[in-house]
């Protein structure tokens, strides 16, 4: 199951072999005589090149690729280069060129009939293309009627060009003439030829008319842009098809602008800098391509002083900035072509504000890291207006703001810059901030990113719960007299009332002399994330930034709770019981467990976390699904009034578990239903019990826990629970209630829950629990030794004897279930519907709320999604930085999905369509994403599910991010690419690698699971070698089908790794609570389950239950 690991690893060593063979050529003696590709290291000629036509209008071109000791590294694809030639093999026309990606075969159409073609391949790499091949001469097929001759006559100039042409009838038809077929356009805009030809970069922008019958030989073409070059194409029609195409061009006349530009508007970026806009004038005035334009800007007052300002190109923008308040301006402008300049437009006039806030003063900025800048200023005085700051920056200082960065922060007089390009200079301004808009721009400071006052290589080192070890190097150029060392925090957690605290830890300084390099830190609060501040004094005593980091303390067992308390008995036969919680400040509860001991004389001098035993763990209430004998080995999976003998039944177990914060406030002890796999047992009228809560955190690969103490005994004959409703535990946290909550079964309920992860008919139910027990014969977890309060030690249901792996019940911990436990003979159920239909049925009747899709359903957002009942909810939508006057421009059909450690720690989306690639890899670098699974193809079933929103072969710029491939590794289930992302703005790169999964059948499931669990495991595996820290992004088309499969499969498999638990209704439940329709099917519902099965046969990518 590792080898497609072990061909990653092989293909990234090959390509680093190319890499130094290419080093090796480009440092070598040069020899002026050897080729372009010797010299270069590009690739040589491809070999056994073949073309043949195909028909009258295409050809197929088949290559191998060059030899092996000339390919230079990777080729990531190809050039077929085509040239019309003559009888004598004397070029014609334009040449065409087809960029193809790394395949050996190209089929080429939209050639012309009966023609000789020029044919030659050449292989791209990385360092450009290489040598071309031999040209081969191709000539297709006739039969269809050959070229006509054609005139051109313009018959009208102004204010828009006609142009009549006109044609003869093909000297040779080969059949009846049908028709022809006429086609124009402006020649900059497009070549009229074949689409693979690359001769231009805008998009073709072609009129075609077809017309029919052989008497038509001339049409009128009106509305053509004066000063423009027109290309005309007119080829006849017979029974075979479209004939050769003659080809004229006809260059527009050209005269200077007759009316002014249009839509002239301005607006204010500062009230001292406006931006005017404007469009080109009316096609009817335009008379021909704009060139430029002029604009005039002045005070009303003054018109004498007037400031003009030339702009090239079809540009329609300019800026002024420095104006004075108070003040009306007028401007107006006028267009030009090459033949002249046209008339102004109309004034416009503005007025600037009153009482303008002043620029902030003595603007300082300063390296604090070889990324990040703090800028500091002298604060305005807002008399109440000033609301913040907004800080500009960029590294060409020009004067649109629209071209710079910003930061905004709050009223204060410092800010840092972060992720800024390292030994870059930045020009920097600072304006403060008013419900209005903004103040006036302080003055421009520059600062270079090179730290030389500052402490460098800052660094946290020993972190532990309470305590942290500090060092840093001298700063490059400062000689201080003293380090300061300045940490604080503001910690936020929920408490064991259920209310988020907001709890701040105040600074705390120390200065050290000039020697000291390191610094230890005590009496931390664990699990809180401290800002450290570390500043170099300089001998003049003023101020200096801090280098700075932030460190978070390590997790820590949860503080002591109060004992559940007794609330009364209910029908003679269960307890109702109050459970505290635990309060999360020192880190986030995983699950809670809820201990029952019966009262025996070897338990009673034990406190809870003494209770830690493999003697509890063999007792424990571990369900494992099942029937038979089987099914009840290794644990106390108790039918109610069923026997035990009394050292059995006086044996500890866990009656319930609840995940996260889903510990309910009553509870009713033994009423015989399962949650998350533990089975509240049936209670002996004869007996009396004790019970504790266990809270655990959520570490990884460590569990810390904190036991309440018992409660008092209980029993049935202790007194009645009072009538009414059950008290509910207080929520002053409404709005901040946990999306995944599970209600508690109550009375309301069926009586039992129905157990799950069984295949149809029960034959699916005996393969995973023979595979359970055949697994856990080898594999047992050990107990520990010993524990005491707070330490680390396994969860409750980890050991002992029991199995490995439990499958937990599909009605999920109370509330999810909801069906009544069918009796069991013979591993089949009498109800004929089978577990996992039961589940899923229940699933799809939970339905979504319209009104919590705000933003996927604006006007300006309905064309972004791919399908219109597919939205992402407010609450968890991935929101995209706005960009300034584009509405809609934060939002991306995406989603946050939380994983089983982490929040956040997958984005579903759906297959990116033409209009929103841009948009998609924006949110790539915004949110951090290295990682991108896509679990379709570009096409299946004849309809497109994904836009290919990647580039093949050379790089691309999607708004500010620019994207180029470096390699594609081609394995047997999947398709690996990686791409350079880099930051246009800053330069700043990263790399992500895209995982297309190629064995998804268009229709259904993998008929086997093992495939695509080997790719999740190879993902994870790519995501932890590199060490990703952003979310992983999921994409399937809808984005909620396969998509919702990958991401339940990573959570249930790593849940199996930490707790032993298989819940994929649960895991299904909450997802949907975070992206509708989440699993989209029943067959990929089962498919969850078939692959969890099978991943058990092999307990391999993932760790087992050792």
């Amino acid at each position: 199951m590792r080898s497609e690991w072990l061909s990653f690893e092989l293909a990234g060593n090959a390509r680093w072999i190319s890499d130094r063979k290419r080093i090796a050529c480009a440092t070598g003696p040069m020899n002026s005589s050897k080729s372009r590709r010797k010299v270069a290291c590009v690739p040589g000629d491809p070999q056994k090149v073949t073309v043949i036509s195909v028909n009258s209008t295409s050809i197929r071109v088949e290559w191998k690729p060059p030899v092996e000791k000339e390919q230079y590294g990777i080729i990531r694809g190809y050039q077929i280069h085509v040239q019309e030639v003559d009888a004598k093999d004397a070029v014609v026309g334009q040449p065409l060129r087809y960029d193809v990606g790394a395949v050996e075969e190209y089929t080429i159409g939209g050639l012309q009939p009966d023609t000789s073609y020029a044919v030659q391949v050449a292989a791209l790499t990385r360092k450009g293309d290489g040598a071309r091949s031999a040209p081969k001469r191709v000539t297709t097929p006739g039969g269809v009627p050959n070229r006509p001759a054609v005139s051109l006559k313009i018959v009208k100039e102004e204010p828009t060009v006609s142009v009549e042409v006109v044609w003869s009838r093909p000297t040779q038809t080969y059949g009846e003439l049908k028709g022809y077929r006429l086609r124009y356009g402006a020649k900059e805009v497009g070549s009229l030829g074949s689409s693979g030809s690359s001769g231009s970069s805008g998009e073709t922008n072609v009129n075609e008319l077809l017309l029919d019958g052989p008497q038509i030989q001339h049409r009128l073409i009106e509305g053509l842009e004066r000063g423009l070059e027109y290309e005309f194409r007119v080829a006849g029609r017979n029974h075979i098809g479209y004939g050769q195409e003659a080809v004229q061009l006809l260059p527009t006349p050209e005269g200077a602008p007759s009316g002014p530009p249009t839509n002239i508007t301005y607006r204010f970026q500062t009230p001292d800098v406006v931006v005017v806009r404007w469009d080109v004038p009316a096609l009817e005035q335009r008379n021909g391509r704009v060139t430029g334009y002029l604009i005039q800007f002045y005070k009303k007052v003054d018109n004498s002083v007037v400031t003009e300002r030339n702009v090239s190109g079809a540009t329609g923008k300019a800026v002024f900035t420095s104006l004075e308040e108070n003040m009306d301006y007028e401007f107006r402008v006028q267009a030009r072509t090459g033949k002249g300049s046209g008339p102004f437009s109309d004034r416009v006039l503005f007025r600037t504000e009153r009482d303008i806030v002043r620029a902030p003063m003595a603007v300082r900025a300063m390296a604090t890291s070889f990324s990040s800048v703090e800028v500091w200023w002298d604060t305005v005085p807002g008399r109440g207006k000033v609301i913040g700051y907004t800080v500009f920056y960029t590294m060409t200082a020009v004067d649109d703001l629209d071209e710079w960065q910003h930061k905004s922060v709050a009223v204060t007089g410092s800010c840092e810059l972060s992720n800024l390009e390292r030994n870059s200079q930045y020009a920097v301004t600072v304006a403060a901030r008013t419900k209005s808009g903004y103040g006036r721009l302080s003055d421009k400071v520059t600062v270079t990113v090179k730290p030389e006052d500052v402490p460098t290589e800052l660094r946290a080192h020993s972190v532990s719960t309470h305590s942290m070890s500090l060092s840093w190097q001298q700063p490059i150029r400062l000689n201080p007299v003293n380090y300061k060392v300045t940490f604080d925090a503001v910690k936020e957690f929920v408490d064991s009332q259920g209310i988020t605290q907001t709890q701040p830890i105040a600074p705390q300084t120390s200065i050290w002399s000039p020697d000291t390099l390191t610094f230890s830190v005590n009496e931390l609060s664990p699990f809180t994330t401290y800002n450290v501040n570390v500043s170099a004094v300089p001998p003049d005593r003023s101020y200096r930034p801090p280098a700075r980091i932030t460190v978070t303390t390590q997790m820590a067992a949860p503080l002591p709770m109060v004992k559940p308390d007794f609330y009364g008995v209910r029908d003679g036969q269960q307890i109702t019981i109050i459970l505290p919680q635990a309060s999360e400040e020192y880190g986030p509860i995983s699950h809670y467990l809820l201990v029952v001991v019966p009262e025996d004389k070897r338990n009673d001098h034990k406190q809870p976390d003494q209770l830690m035993n493999s003697d509890l763990m063999q007792a424990g209430g571990v369900v494992g699904g099942g029937s038979g004998q089987a099914g009840q080995q290794g644990h106390a999976n108790l039918k109610a009034g069923a026997a035990k003998p009394s050292e059995e039944r006086s044996q500890p177990y866990v009656a319930a578990k609840f995940l996260r914060r889903n510990v309910p406030y009553t509870f009713l002890l033994g009423n015989g239903q399962e949650f998350e796999g533990m089975l509240n047992r049936k209670l002996d009228k004869t007996m009396r019990y004790r019970v504790f809560l266990r809270a655990v955190v959520d570490t990884p690969h460590k569990h810390l826990y904190t036991s309440s103490p018992f409660s008092d005994y209980l029993s049935l004959d202790m007194r009645e629970a009072p009538a009414g409703e059950l008290p509910q535990r207080p929520n002053p946290n409404v709005g901040n209630v946990d999306s995944s909550y599970v209600p508690v079964p109550s009375d309301a309920e069926d009586a039992g829950l129905l157990w799950i992860a069984l295949a149809a008919s029960g034959i699916v139910f005996v393969l995973l629990l023979a595979t359970v027990v055949a697994v856990c014969s080898r594999r047992r977890r050990r107990s520990p030794k010993s524990s005491d309060h707070s330490s680390v030690t396994k969860p409750l249901m980890g050991g002992g004897g029991g199995p490995c792996v439990q499958v937990a019940d599909g009605g999920g911990g109370g509330g999810g279930g909801g069906g009544t436990r069918g009796t069991t003979s013979g591993g089949t159920l009498s109800n004929t519907m089978t577990g996992m239909q039961h589940e899923f049925k229940k699933l799809a009747a939970i339905r979504s709320q319209p009104g919590r899709f705000v933003s996927a359903s604006l006007a300006a957002n309905k064309p972004k999604n791919r399908l219109v009942n597919v939205l992402p909810y407010e609450s968890t939508r991935v929101i995209l930085q706005p960009m300034r006057g584009v509405e809609g421009s934060d939002y991306i059909n995406a989603s946050f999905v939380d994983g089983y450690r982490y929040r956040n720690a997958y984005i579903a989306t759906q297959g990116p369509l033409a209009e929103t690639t841009e948009d998609f890899w924006r949110m790539l670098w915004e949110h951090n994403s290295t990682i991108v699974v896509m679990l379709t193809k570009l096409q299946e079933m004849g309809q497109e599910k994904c836009h290919q929103y990647w580039p093949s072969d050379r790089s691309i710029r999607y708004q500010y991010v620019v994207v180029e491939p470096v390699t594609e590794y081609n394995m047997p289930q999947y398709i690996l690419r990686e791409f350079k992302m880099t930051d246009a703005r800053d330069g700043q790169s990263r790399t992500v690698r895209q995982f297309q999964f190629t064995d998804w059948p268009e229709e259904g499931v993998p008929k086997s699971g093992e495939g695509f669990i080997e790719f999740l495991g190879q993902v994870h595996k790519t995501k932890e070698q590199f060490g990703q820290e952003g979310p992983i992004t999921v994409h399937c088309s809808a984005g909620v089908g396969r998509t919702g499969v990958f991401i339940t499969l990573s959570i249930d498999l790593e849940r199996m790794q930490y707790e032993g638990v298989v819940d994929v209704f649960q895991t299904v439940r909450i997802l949907r609570t975070q992206r509708p329709a989440m699993v989209q099917t029943e067959d990929q519902y089962q498919f969850c389950y078939r692959s969890a099965l099978e991943y058990l046969g092999s307990f391999d990518h993932y760790a087992g239950c050792d």
